[in-house]
């Protein structure tokens, strides 16, 4: 995760420039019942709307999700990824020692994403090499 991007005629990606006029970016996370998180966003977003967009999309078009498995060949670990019409939309930030608790997870993440609900408040965290750096809370929940 980091600064949203666009792509870019040159470099293939550049940091958006509507960014450079904030000071924070946006990603959504789906938690489960104890806290643990289930999934999240793959990319970055420059403002909260643009956030709250993105993981409607996902939650609406479920039926169109294509489920990735990955593994690291180095540690034969497993972990998942979601895409919608090809681009990557949602992940798994843990890796599971079996396959088939990876495909649970992502089976749990499909069923609670379509009834999930979102958090009344959005928790802001400053860039930890910012000069000013510190967490600002906005709110409670993410």
């Amino acid at each position: 995760m980091g600064w949203p991007l666009q792509p870019d005629s040159l470099s293939g990606v550049a940091a958006r420039p509507e960014f450079e006029r904030k000071d924070g970016w946006y990603a959504w996370r789906l938690v489960g019942a104890n806290n643990r998180e289930l999934g999240r966003s793959v990319t970055t977003f420059v403002s909260y709307p643009e956030c709250r967009d993105a993981a409607t999309n996902v939650q609406k078009q479920l039926d169109h999700i294509s489920p990735s498995l990955l593994t690291d060949s180095a540690s034969g670990r497993w972990t998942w990824r979601a895409d919608i019409a090809g681009e990557p939309v949602a992940s798994c930030q843990r890796w599971f020692d079996r396959e088939r608790t990876c495909r649970a997870s992502l089976a749990n993440f499909v069923d609670s994403i379509a009834a999930a609900e979102f958090a009344p408040d959005v928790t802001s965290l400053r860039d930890r090499g910012a000069a000013d750096s510190g967490r600002a809370t906005s709110g409670g929940k993410s």
